[in-house]
């Protein structure tokens, strides 16, 4: 069955645009990182941490809506293609980063570090409390990569909500009884994961009965966020599941207004969202040749916290969307041209489902 409503769409705006508004909210929260010389009058304010809340909870929904009949090979390549490349690419340019400016943020280098981080595979890092690549935005990586492998079982066994589902169950329950974590259990038995889990329900539910109704859950989910963003949320018994539901509340709700996005929203957000991965990657080398020039601001006290905000949301941002469409669009096509499309060809003589 089709979703309610998209029937003609290979692409939902409003997955689009929350794709967009998620990158955004991690850019805003790293501008704000803190440093000895940047005067924060928000530092109190956690926004932007519901970013990544939105951004699993946006992989779950769209593996159901797109990814469900894909044999386990395709989906493991287009995988492979759509986020490795560009990744590799922004470890490198932040390593380079690292090694000519050494900015506010030196990473541990060596050759562990870096082979652990292309292969997404988990390690700690001083300062960070989950485990974290070179590349720091690259930690949700390992959660998406493990999200990837369990999907892939789901689609060997041809029951990607069902199987999938419940290992994702079996591996949050298991994280609960878990007190000393390694790192690789940290990403793997993460009450994160429920995120995708929930996407993934309303992938299933937008499918079958369509989420018209729900269009409400819009601003409720983001009001959810903005308490979660405030300084007394600490105080909130189980912050995480609350910031958890409100993402998929977002979600839920932006879908059910789906017609609306599409009839009235303007081009830029929807660029945004389509350059939401190249912003997401490239934001973060791009702050760190930023925060090595601090010296240059002429300003201090909120002049200076205005002009860095100004500057370090917009040069990321202008940086993203021409990464999207200089390099990770071009690379995209080549490397589908090159990977995807012959195994496609291969499996149409096969006769296997793509």
């Amino acid at each position: 069955m089709r979703p309610h409503g998209t029937e003609r769409r290979s692409q939902l705006v409003s997955i689009q645009c929350l794709r967009g508004v998620a990158a955004l909210l991690v850019l805003f929260h790293h501008v704000r990182i803190p440093t000895n010389w940047l005067f924060d009058p928000l530092e109190p304010f956690r926004f932007g941490t519901g970013g990544v809340d939105l951004f699993f909870v946006v992989s779950g929904f769209i593996m159901i809506i797109a990814a469900r009949e894909e044999s386990v090979g395709g989906f493991v390549v287009r995988r492979v293609v759509r986020i490795v490349p560009l990744y590799w690419l922004a470890t490198f340019a932040y390593i380079a980063v690292l090694m000519l400016l050494r900015p506010w943020a030196d990473a541990p280098l060596s050759t562990g570090t870096v082979v652990r981080s292309l292969l997404f595979i988990p390690y700690y890092r001083q300062d960070f409390a989950v485990p974290t690549p070179i590349l720091v935005p690259g930690w949700t990586l390992n959660f998406e990569m493990a999200f990837y492998a369990v999907f892939a079982v789901g689609l060997a066994c041809r029951r990607p909500l069902l199987v999938a589902g419940a290992i994702l169950v079996i591996l949050i329950g298991v994280g609960v009884l878990l007190h000393d974590k390694g790192p690789m259990a940290a990403v793997w038995t993460s009450p994160l994961l429920s995120r995708f889990l929930g996407g993934m329900l309303l992938g299933q539910l937008h499918l079958s009965v369509g989420l018209r109704r729900f269009g409400l859950l819009l601003p409720i989910g983001a009001v959810g966020l903005l308490v979660c963003a405030m300084p007394l949320a600490a105080r909130i018994d189980h912050l995480a599941l609350l910031r958890g539901l409100s993402a998929i509340a977002v979600v839920a709700g932006a879908v059910a207004l789906e017609d609306r996005f599409a009839a009235h929203v303007p081009q830029l957000p929807k660029q945004l969202g389509d350059a939401s991965y190249s912003l997401y990657l490239s934001h973060w080398p791009v702050l760190a040749a930023l925060h090595a020039a601090h010296g240059l601001l002429p300003a201090y006290g909120w002049c200076q916290f205005l002009l860095w905000m100004v500057i370090g949301l917009s040069v990321p941002i202008v940086a993203g969307l021409l990464v999207h469409r200089w390099v990770e669009a071009p690379m995209t096509q080549l490397f589908r041209r090159l990977v995807v499309q012959p195994l496609r060809a291969g499996n149409k003589l096969t006769g296997q489902r793509t």
